[in-house]
């Protein structure tokens, strides 16, 4: 399980349930238990964090996210 912060991070979305997500880029500005928010461009985007697969970019790291279907502070504990 990743434990460190998500928000402010760069991301690719790899796989996901909604296949007009596949292919997204861009920063996490915020993070709940089941959801990210994702800034892709101007806009602002929900992600549920059950359906997708994305990667890290800086680290180069592929994240289910299932795997941290958790409260962040929970998480990062």
């Amino acid at each position: 399980m990743y434990r460190k912060e998500l928000i402010g991070k760069e991301i690719k979305l790899l796989e996901s349930k909604n296949q007009h997500q596949k292919g997204w880029e861009g920063r996490i500005i915020d993070e709940t238990k089941s959801t990210l928010k994702l800034e892709v461009g101007k806009e602002e985007k929900i992600l549920f964090k059950n359906t997708i697969v994305f990667l890290l970019k800086k680290e180069n790291l592929i994240i289910k996210g299932q795997e941290i279907n958790k409260r962040p502070e929970e998480r990062i504990k």
